[in-house]
């Protein structure tokens, strides 16, 4: 947090301190536009701690986190402070929330923590007559994995040469 920015705020309230370093936004969002974590929340020290404000904010309007709850929100805006837009949640009620919005990462392809082959390699394998056997140990894979990509069911978004032309 700036340093001097917090010692002009010492001493007012935790509310006071929300409503002065937030700004309501036309879709209805009270941004925060003080320090943000690298991922966007906003932080603010209470009682020589550091927390996040959009918890802080939902303690103020609807009392105590019960263990092992988020404070989730609905705006889908991680400097959002407005107590309408937030509501209490497990990890899977906000997992589901976040895949029912379709906003979780889809990391495909090569660039795939896991992944063990390339496009080049994908395409090579498709075009190939090879029997799956032979593929995966040209590429040192298993058997099902080149199964896997020869029906779709693997690199399923990579254009197949006997696939119909997208519309």
């Amino acid at each position: 947090m700036n340093s001097i920015k917090s010692a002009r705020l010492r001493g007012v309230p935790i509310a006071e301190k929300l409503a002065i370093k937030s700004v309501t936004s036309e879709s209805g969002c009270r941004l925060w536009v003080g320090s943000v974590s690298p991922k966007g929340y906003g932080v603010l020290e209470v009682n020589k701690k550091a927390r996040f404000t959009h918890r802080v904010a939902y303690e103020i309007a609807y009392g105590p986190i019960p263990d092992g709850l988020l404070v989730c929100h609905r705006c889908d805006t991680p400097a959002c402070i407005n107590p309408e837009h937030l509501f209490l949640g497990t990890n899977a009620d906000n997992m589901a929330d976040m895949v029912s919005k379709n906003r979780q990462a889809r990391i495909r392809g090569e660039g795939h923590v896991r992944a063990k082959l390339n496009l080049e390699q994908v395409h090579a394998i498709l075009a190939s007559d090879k029997t799956n056997l032979a593929l995966a140990v040209e590429y040192g894979v298993s058997k099902s994995l080149i199964s896997h990509i020869r029906t779709g069911r693997n690199w399923h978004y990579v254009e197949r040469a006997d696939a119909p032309p997208k519309a």
